[in-house]
């Protein structure tokens, strides 16, 4: 085996077969390049794992992906958090749409932040790039040095549902906005610490008040589901996610059960909104900008490869507000 020697931007050049003036080029970004000799001049130094930055400048200089059919809500407070967050640690960035990766290839890089939890991502960008990845919210690869920053929704759960319980809530809803099969993918796993916490109270089919995809379902029967579970001695209703808000406090309407007297409450916070709600919702919020912080910290030991690397869970925060209170008193053929 031969002694591993310095790579230097002389090897990349040779490698690219360009000159060295070319790879300083590409490495400030210069707009006189075409795409194909950048791409390979970078597709080079990647080969040689050589790490295309300016001289004086910031080590690092990150790509942030965020999704390429939406940008709204959460996806939207990510991306100002890392924003603002990279500008606070002066670092560079490119900001890409994740449905146009093949971007990156003419960009110099040494990191990406991906807002993007599709299933087929992974699958997608091995295909195009081989750049350290930290992911927010979605399923890491490790081998591939892809990493992930999501909620630790079994912890975040397990804390709920204690706290539920010390209030005498015995039969505890869940409305899911997404898909079971979201739900059962997502990093997350706020499910799974659903269904263990309540398993670790002694309840035996957890499952039987929750149901999924609330989202695209017509209000007037969630509506009926809600009543019927009510009737039959649910005292308690968790949602997810944000966007569920205003849906679920129109479905609570109609049935003209009062929160938190008769159904206590507990959605994800929807930021000047849940607090304006009536009553005030209690929530669980995911800090945005305490994730961003998450992200860039990972992505910077993925890249220099110092300690030991581990994805980074996240507990959620907890809001107190107006919307949890004692379970009522139910006959006892309801009680526990």
């Amino acid at each position: 085996m031969r002694p591993k020697q310095k790579v230097t931007s002389s090897d990349v050049a040779r490698r690219a077969g360009v000159s060295q003036a070319t790879v300083s080029k590409v490495v400030n970004n210069s707009a006189v390049l075409t795409a194909a000799t950048r791409a390979k001049v970078i597709q080079a130094a990647h080969d040689l794992g050589y790490t295309l930055t300016p001289r004086n400048s910031s080590s690092y200089h990150f790509a942030l992906l965020f999704p390429g059919g939406s940008l709204q809500g959460y996806s939207c407070d990510l991306l100002s958090g890392l924003i603002v967050e990279l500008l606070k640690q002066k670092i560079k960035m490119e900001i890409i749409p994740g449905n146009n990766l093949e971007i990156l290839n003419e960009r110099c890089v040494n990191g990406v932040i991906a807002i993007n939890w599709e299933k087929d991502f992974l699958e997608r960008y091995r295909k195009i790039l081989s750049l350290p990845v930290v992911r927010i919210a979605g399923n890491p690869s490790h081998q591939d040095d892809i990493y992930t920053v999501f909620s630790d929704g079994m912890t975040s759960m397990k804390f709920l549902i204690d706290k539920l319980w010390s209030l005498n809530h015995r039969k505890i809803g869940f409305f899911f906005f997404d898909t079971l099969e979201h739900e059962i993918n997502n990093v997350s796993k706020r499910r799974d610490g659903f269904l263990q916490a309540m398993r670790s109270h002694g309840v035996e089919n957890p499952e039987e008040f929750c149901t999924y995809n609330c989202m695209e379902r017509d209000n007037n029967e969630l509506s009926i589901l809600l009543k019927k579970w009510y009737d039959a001695g649910v005292t308690a209703l968790i949602f997810a996610n944000a966007y569920g808000t205003g849906k679920m406090m129109t479905v609570i309407n109609k049935t003209k059960i009062s929160v938190p007297s008769e159904l206590s409450l507990i959605g994800w916070e929807f930021d000047s909104v849940s607090e304006y709600m009536i009553p005030p919702l209690n929530t669980f919020d995911i800090e945005p900008f305490k994730v961003a912080a998450a992200a860039i910290k990972l992505l910077k030991q993925v890249i220099d490869k110092k300690g030991n690397i581990k994805d980074i869970y996240l507990p959620y925060r907890y809001i107190e507000r107006e919307s949890v209170d004692r379970a009522r008193i139910l006959p006892p053929d309801q009680g526990a």
